[in-house]
């Protein structure tokens, strides 16, 4: 196959999203044929590096969501706890009042 037929055919490949080619002898040549296998070499390559970081990006991110809704879940219920604990003072301290008003009255 020629040089430019195959580097035609290696682009269309890398629009396709297939990154895994082989670019042959084209590489080693110092003429425009060789410049443009190599930048397109390099294009795919770098390509394929993007992907990988996107992935590993993602991937760290789908951590954080899950360790940040496990956070929110665990704070939601300690909230529950802390409305509880408020709601069960509150009645104690009504109760104090009561008591205090009782005894009170039989001073006076």
């Amino acid at each position: 196959m020629e040089p430019l037929k195959k580097l035609i055919f290696a682009s269309d490949k890398i629009g396709r999203g297939d990154l895994n080619l082989s670019f042959g002898a084209e590489v080693n040549r110092k003429d425009e044929i060789g410049l443009l296998t190599n930048s397109l070499k390099s294009a795919a390559e770098n390509t394929k590096i993007l992907i990988q970081e996107i992935i590993s990006n993602s991937d760290e991110l789908n951590n954080g969501s899950s360790t940040l809704y496990m956070s929110a879940k665990q704070l939601a219920k300690d909230i529950k706890n802390i409305s509880t604990s408020v709601v069960q003072i509150s009645e104690i301290i009504e109760d104090n009042s009561a008591a205090t008003e009782e005894i009170n009255a039989s001073i006076e």
